[in-house]
């Protein structure tokens, strides 16, 4: 069965009106695919930094330091990104005659025998820890504290 209807007429500036709706969404949703493809996962989750407990006045405190980051897929354990700062701050008048040891770190800034802060940068992407030693720290109580990203580790120095 066949049925007839009346014609409709449709004004140019309904016409008109239509399309200049249609645009903006025709262009957000093209838009979104790729702001939602460009995000990235944060860096790193967490840190967790080792310290040679309670070092003695004269000894050589290491520091240890391990993390977890995203390659934006998959979370690497025990890692930390390339590019990722270690800072140093030296607490209660504490020093260090020198660094060494560097394992997986560059030297940015700072000088250990003024009290610092003496900052480190991962070298490469690492799949494991990185280290530092601090050479002949004293006097008795200051604290060498590593901070990376949220983690933190304090040596003490003891008698």
């Amino acid at each position: 069965m066949t049925e007839n209807l009346p014609a409709r007429d449709v004004s140019r500036r309904a016409i008109v009106k239509g399309a200049a709706w249609s645009v903006p969404l025709i262009a957000v949703a093209a838009a979104t695919p790729l702001a939602a493809a460009s995000e990235t996962a944060p860096e790193a989750n967490y840190a967790e930094v080792t310290a040679t407990a309670n070092p003695k006045v004269g000894t050589n405190p290491n520091f240890k330091i391990q993390g977890q980051y995203t390659d934006g897929a998959n979370y690497v354990d025990g890692a930390l990104k390339a590019g990722t700062l270690v800072t140093f701050t030296f607490a209660n008048g504490a020093t260090a005659a020198s660094y060494s040891g560097l394992s997986g770190l560059s030297f940015v800034s700072g000088d250990p025998a003024t009290g610092g802060p003496v900052i480190f940068q991962v070298t490469s992407t690492t799949t494991s820890q990185v280290k530092v030693t601090f050479n002949n720290v004293a006097p008795v109580g200051g604290a060498i504290i590593a901070e990376v990203l949220g983690g933190t580790g304090t040596a003490t120095i003891t008698a």
